[in-house]
């Protein structure tokens, strides 16, 4: 088998003004000198989210706030078998402990600086009706046909205000606890890992290509009951990504091959017997 060479990342936007918070990749790097050296986990701790809603909110059908949530991402330069982990982390200065996480893993990655309302026509064009000169955010609910621009269980555009738009290609999920079933204008029926203990893992076998991994919390009644000052206390948590190689094709070949001699052989003993 080849060595395995890859390069892996996450990224985390930092900021102290949520209005400004757009989507960044910049910084956290996970592997020093950007080379895959042989261990195959590797943990970025100190991430924070905004809100205890922002991915549950990103999943019913208006969207989400790309500002409450937390957009990481990692390359591979061959295919793997990824096993991602993120788990609310407690215990850090001026932080709530009661995160519940989720994630969303996307093939791609959105420009730098997207946020939601951006000023770009290939943004404008998938996202009719949507107001980016005015916030989007009100207390009475959306502008336009959607609350935001992040979609936590579909493909979704972002762009920023440079003229760059594009879209990311959803993958799969996973969330905290039971999940939600609410019912009324806003209808969502998703599972969790049934276990509500502040963590939860996602497995894929992907192929080379960079990958993002969006996180926020997955309590959605959370949104009709935090307030702004609750909101705006960040809750941290830890995001790990393992690694493993997938097998070449000339390796499973020889596995098997080694197998069916082992067969052939067992069915030749027992027939001398």
């Amino acid at each position: 088998m080849h060595s395995l060479r890859m390069i892996a990342g996450l990224a985390l936007m930092t900021t102290s003004a949520i209005a400004s918070a757009h989507v960044s990749y910049t910084g956290r790097d996970l592997i020093a000198n950007g080379t895959f050296d042989g261990t195959d986990t590797y943990t970025l701790s100190g991430l924070r989210v905004t809100s205890n809603y922002g991915w549950a909110d990103a999943a019913d059908g208006d969207w989400g706030d790309s500002h409450k949530g937390r957009f990481t991402r990692f390359t591979l330069s061959e295919a793997a078998s990824v096993t991602i982990t993120v788990a609310a982390q407690s215990g850090v200065a001026s932080t709530l402990d009661d995160l519940s996480p989720a994630f969303s893993v996307y093939a791609g990655t959105v420009p730098q600086l997207s946020h939601d309302g951006a000023t770009t026509p290939g943004y404008l064009a998938n996202h009719p009706g949507f107001l980016p000169t005015t916030n989007w955010y009100t207390a009475t609910g959306k502008l336009g046909d959607k609350e935001g621009a992040w979609r936590a269980l579909g493909d979704f555009w972002m762009g920023n205000d440079s003229g760059q738009a594009n879209a990311v290609t959803y993958l799969g999920h996973a969330i905290d606890g039971a999940g939600v079933d609410v019912s009324g204008d806003r209808v969502i029926d998703w599972v969790g890992d049934g276990t509500a203990n502040g963590s939860t893992s996602g497995s894929w076998t992907l192929g080379p290509g960079t990958y993002t991994v969006a996180i926020g919390g997955a309590c959605y009644v959370c949104q009709f009951t935090e307030s702004d000052a609750t909101w705006q206390s960040a809750r941290a948590l830890s995001a790990s990504i393992q690694i493993a190689a997938v097998p070449e094709p000339e390796t499973w070949a020889m596995t098997a091959g080694g197998l069916a001699l082992m067969g052939l052989a067992v069915r030749r003993r027992r027939s001398k017997a």
